[in-house]
């Protein structure tokens, strides 16, 4: 799952029904059942025939190393293989149930994978060691793109939309050097960080560009001017990511920063105990999922690595930071 298919998500308005549950059948049972009970309880018979055909094509792993989301309204059905700490729900609302997906991802190592081995590119999404293929409907378009039309279109208006949406690493399986494929991934070179022999060598690949990629931004850091090159204070940081302005952040692999937040207005406040009307929240939790939503780059540092500066820092889109730094 990932950020398009987030956003798809989320302008939906009006009668929604989300389940997410173990694969393992007696419990998916019961799961359509009470979902099938909440729609018959609420007249939701547009949302149970959904249900009914959605039934038919549910496609579960037999390891059961990850949960199924199912999202259903009145004119469709959605179903995505998710992280299995993503919390069990049967809801029906307005809107369909996203935000503990997003946490969850937020936490993983989330890259692309273009396999460039067979006739038309595929696309598939990796998350740590599971590499799921989303572009069936992109095969069809691909395949069966007009003559009269560039390959570059039908290629952008299909798996284009995700590489841009969700702008993840991206891992290249198979010999790119003939034309036509060298040109449909022109425009993506900036996010292509390696070229991989297989699907299986993509994750064993990610976490050595990982690596890399880390060292590199944790030696940036001490070469670099704190307020200046980049912030660590806590309402710039919270700021930025909200705008969207935050092109990298860091945090240490085992941080977190309790702070208090206005239940109305989403003030922050930090204080040993919360003032009335503030509760609780977590500041990692909310940079995690402002930056999921928004974009950026997240690493995860080892421990004190950032200690000397707060244990957080984020790099800034430079133009949106000078505005800020001379307003």
């Amino acid at each position: 799952m990932n950020r398009k298919h987030i956003q798809q998500l989320r302008v939906h308005t009006g009668p929604a029904l989300t389940i997410i549950c173990s694969c393992k059948k007696n419990i998916l049972e019961n799961a359509v059942e009470k979902a099938e009970t909440l729609l018959s309880e609420q007249g939701q018979t547009r949302l149970l025939n959904q249900l009914y055909l959605a039934q038919k094509g549910i496609l579960c792993p037999l390891n059961h190393e990850h949960k199924l989301a199912l999202f259903v309204d009145e004119h469709r059905a959605l179903s995505f293989l998710i992280p299995n700490d993503v919390p069990d729900t049967v809801t029906v609302n307005r809107s369909f149930i996203v935000d503990p997906i997003i946490a969850s991802l937020c936490h993983k190592r989330r890259y692309w994978v273009i396999d460039c081995t067979n006739e038309v590119p595929l696309l598939r999404e990796g998350c740590e060691n599971f590499v799921n293929e989303l572009s069936a409907e992109c095969i069809t378009a691909l395949h069966s793109c007009p003559t009269d039309v560039r390959p570059e279109f039908c290629f952008d208006q299909c798996i284009g939309q995700y590489l841009e949406s969700d702008q993840l690493p991206i891992f290249v399986v198979g010999d790119v050097h003939e034309t036509t494929y060298f040109t449909l991934l022109a425009p993506y070179q900036e996010q292509i960080v390696a070229h991989v022999p297989t699907i299986d060598t993509a994750w064993p690949a990610y976490q050595a560009w990982y690596e890399e990629r880390t060292t590199y931004m944790l030696d940036k850091i001490k070469s670099s001017r704190t307020g200046i090159d980049f912030i660590t204070e806590i309402p710039q940081l919270l700021e930025f990511s909200y705008q969207g302005h935050i092109t990298t952040l860091l945090i240490e692999e085992h941080y977190h920063h309790i702070i208090c937040q206005h239940r109305l207005t989403g003030a922050i406040t930090q204080s040993d105990h919360c003032p009335i009307g503030y509760e609780e929240a977590d500041l990692v939790e909310k940079l995690l999922l402002n930056i999921c939503a928004k974009g950026g780059e997240m690493l995860f540092v080892p421990d004190q690595s950032l200690a000397q500066f707060g244990h957080i820092a984020a790099f800034v889109v430079e133009l949106f930071f000078e505005d800020t730094l001379t307003s």
